[in-house]
C-alpha cells in the first residue's frame, strides 16, 4: 500500500481549495507517510489536530507535488 487516491472531489473542499485534483493519491500528510492501513488511520488524526497540512501528492503524468494548506 501506498497512498490514498482521492476521487469525487467536492468543490469548495479544502482539497479542491488547495489544488488536489481526482484521482491525486495523497502519500505523506505533514510529514506521516501512507504506507500501511495503520498510517492511513493516523492521518485521520492529523486532519482533527492540525491546523496546517502539508500534502503531499502523487498526480498521474506530473509525478510528486506538495499543497500546503492554513485553515483561515
Amino acid at each position: 500500500m501506498v497512498g490514498v487516491q482521492l476521487n469525487a472531489i467536492k468543490p469548495g473542499s479544502m482539497f479542491e481549495q488547495i489544488g488536489i485534483q481526482n484521482g491525486d493519491v495523497i502519500q505523506e500528510l505533514n510529514g506521516i507517510k501512507i504506507d500501511s492501513p495503520e498510517q492511513s488511520a493516523k492521518i485521520l488524526l492529523e486532519f482533527v489536530d492540525a491546523k496546517t497540512f502539508t500534502v503531499v501528492v502523487n498526480r498521474s503524468g506530473q509525478g510528486q507535488q506538495t499543497f500546503t494548506y492554513t485553515p483561515q
